[in-house]
């Protein structure tokens, strides 16, 4: 199956690409939509190809094509199918929007200094329309004691009686009420403040030109901007270079950009964000004006789009004029998959399989007991369906995906974790959706800070237990900048030593005792110490185990209930190792087990769907789809949430190549058995 290629199709997949070409050649920007597996990256790769072979695209000397991806895993499997060309630049979009702005200091600390103003203002208007305290002066005057401040901080993390034991000492009068009454709100309101008088101070120190503020900083590899301290992550990132290049930029500038790169790709396009589109509309736009060789070309699918963020089916909007390109060809699943996912998109894109022996595969359903333990449950399916799939002359992969989190967090072994998170203020009401991207999402970019920091805790530790590990990934963490001291052989090895003794101490620790042993060791050797400082975002002579906790308390803003942060931290470390192990695809053997959402982007020969009709506080999550799969008399807000559930279906049901399986309860067959009939699923048994 999928061995003999169509040569009728073959053609006019071709006559595609070639139309691809004649666009490159006349500088017509334009938007190629292809389905699921329809060679997508394929099409890219020939399209740099034939840039670089055409005699009259790139035209100035230093010209170059260039290729912008979504993800590093992107830009690195462009790399291996290009190889290397000094005139392409295959990048992410935050490393490509660095370059681009991170010589422009001038601009980038007048837009920087803006958006100081911005959040002080955001403060300001916080503190002036909170009603609730009714002493504010008092407050205030609290923050011209450093004892206080420094008490606060310690203190942060801690329950609310001994919060305010601590705080006895420096809180007096009617301050001292507030903080009796208003627990929660008083260490808000402080938090307010001290960043109030930070950024006061440092739109000061930008002012008067004072050493160290007189440039920003891009931090990849923080998900958290630190505005005092001159520097931003990844969204602000993005916010930055819009300004600079689309308001503050002069057409030197543009010119500058555009004759640097004669073309530009934009992979995964809908989940660009609308920042970058106005700065690529913004450059098409000027080319266009000053008959300059230059195109723009978007390569994605609209039906893709299954993150918030993303430009998703508005592209057209936003850059209008894009000659559009679509592909029906598959080139990943059987014809019967082809058929059930065609269905589910139901739009301009309806695709064939380009090969004349795709036919042979399954799309099922099968039914399991309400009553049944749905952890058990699931894996006794998946094991079922691993013996009546298992190819023994061949390698076929397998995958279970599931839309929610608590049923992969209890297979994957942590669930404890998982729900700790849920538990927190962060994620309660509307919010609790940003746990799939912020917790539980396969790119560090996606990632909330402090989750990140943790994330990066478990990587080193996993790094530091391999063998096979080099030792410029280790020094990347231990690089001792401030001091300027050079690592020696014997510096590092006596770090090994210490860190693989903490690892055999803390084989059933929690993780706040893991992360006491490494604090301890901090005190006496300057290599651990910038380690914690490092993964932590921490700038400190010595790092005590509230600060990491109270950086915990602000990011899941529990200053209310400081006991769900303890309880995070009182965790197994097992919980930690088994989430990263699940981020990573490092956990499963014979099958993968990965939500809808993280499965973009991969294929499988064998894939099972469980199907819950409970997702993001919806009772009605897929029904809403597949009860109305035309989508007819919906209202603006209920058509963006049948679209939402649409594309994930898709997303989801399209990793299939030969074998599709749906499982779904009795009690939800009933009220959607129509619809998943009408989209080809027949019922079988595993």
């Amino acid at each position: 199956m999928l061995a003999k290629e169509n040569q009728e199709y073959i053609k006019d997949e071709r006559s595609i690409q070639d139309e691809i070409n004649n666009c490159l050649d006349n500088s017509v920007s334009f938007c190629f939509n292809a389905g699921a597996g329809a060679g997508k990256t394929y099409a890219l790769v020939e399209s740099l190809k034939y840039v670089l072979n055409s005699k009259k695209i790139l035209t100035y000397a230093n010209s170059k094509a260039l290729c912008i991806t979504y993800t590093n895993a992107a830009k690195n499997e462009m790399r291996d199918r290009l190889g290397n060309n000094e005139q392409v630049v295959i990048t992410t979009i935050h490393d490509f929007m660095w370059e681009l702005i991170k010589r422009q200091q001038p601009l980038l600390l007048k837009v920087h200094r803006e958006k100081i103003v911005s959040e002080l203002n955001k403060i300001n208007t916080l503190l002036e329309e909170d009603k609730k305290c009714e002493c504010p002066d008092e407050l205030e005057s609290l923050l011209d004691n450093p004892e206080f401040i420094e008490q606060f901080y310690k203190s942060y993390s801690l329950n609310k009686p001994e919060f305010i034991a601590n705080m006895q000492e420096y809180v007096q009068g009617e301050a001292f009420e507030e903080l009796k009454k208003r627990f929660g709100n008083f260490k808000a309101r402080i938090n307010s403040l001290i960043k109030k008088k930070n950024y006061t101070q440092t739109l000061s120190n930008i002012d008067n030109k004072e050493t160290g503020f007189t440039k920003v900083k891009y931090k990849s590899t923080y998900n958290r901007d630190n505005l005092n301290k001159m520097y931003f992550s990844h969204d602000t990132l993005l916010e930055y270079a819009n300004k600079i290049i689309v308001t503050e930029s002069t057409d030197i500038y543009k010119k500058m950009i555009v004759d640097k790169y004669s073309v530009i790709f934009i992979d995964e396009y809908q989940d660009t964000t609308e920042d970058v589109v106005m700065i690529l509309k913004m450059l098409d736009d000027f080319a266009k004006k000053k008959n300059y060789n230059f195109t723009i070309g978007y390569y994605g699918d609209d039906v893709q789009n299954i993150f918030n963020k993303g430009i998703g089916d508005k592209l057209g909007e936003k850059h209008p004029n894009l000659k559009q390109i679509n592909k029906k060809y598959n080139r990943r699943s059987s014809e019967e998959i082809i058929g059930t996912i065609n269905k589910i998109r139901n739009d301009k894109i309806v695709q064939k399989s380009i090969y004349e022996d795709a036919s042979g595969g399954t799309v099922t359903y099968c039914i399991v007991k309400d009553e049944d333990n749905f952890s058990e449950s699931i894996q006794k399916v998946t094991e079922d369906y691993i013996k009546k799939h298992k190819n023994i002359n061949q390698v076929d992969e397998f995958a279970c995906l599931l839309l929610k989190h608590e049923g992969l967090s209890e297979i994957q072994g942590f669930k404890e974790l998982f729900d700790s998170i849920k538990d927190m203020p962060k994620y309660k009401g509307d919010n609790y959706k940003q746990i799939n991207t912020e917790f539980l999402s396969n790119n560090d970019k996606n990632l909330g800070y402090f989750l990140l920091y943790i994330k990066n805790l478990i990587r080193f530790k996993q790094l530091m237990l391999d063998k096979n590990t080099p030792i410029k990934t280790i020094i990347s963490y231990v690089k001792d900048d401030k001091d300027s001291r050079k690592l020696t052989f014997l510096m590092l090895r006596k770090f090994n030593e210490q860190f693989i003794k903490i690892e055999n101490e803390s084989k059933e620790s929690t993780l706040s005792e893991y992360l006491e042993r490494l604090i301890k060791v901090s005190k006496e050797e300057i290599l651990v110490k910038n380690l914690l400082c490092s993964i932590f975002g921490l700038d400190k002579e010595i790092i005590e185990l509230e600060d990491i906790k109270n950086s915990a308390v602000n990011f899941f803003k529990c200053e209310d209930n400081t006991e769900k942060v303890n309880v995070f931290f009182y965790l197994s470390i097992k919980q930690f190792v088994n989430w990263y192990k699940h981020l990573t695809r490092e956990m499963s053997i014979n099958m993968n087990y990965l939500t809808y959402h993280n499965s973009k982007g991969l294929e499988f020969d064998n894939l099972l769907v469980i199907y819950d009709n409970i997702f993001a506080r919806d009772k009605s999550y897929f029904s809403k789809f597949l009860t109305n799969l035309e989508g007819e008399g919906l209202s603006e807000s209920k058509e963006e949430k049948w679209r939402e559930a649409r594309n994930l279906l898709y997303v989801a049901c399209s990793r299939a190549r030969k074998n599709l399986c749906m499982v779904i309860k009795e009690s939800d067959l009933h009220e959607i058995s129509e619809g998943i009939r009408a989209l080809g699923f027949s019922e079988k048994s595993i």
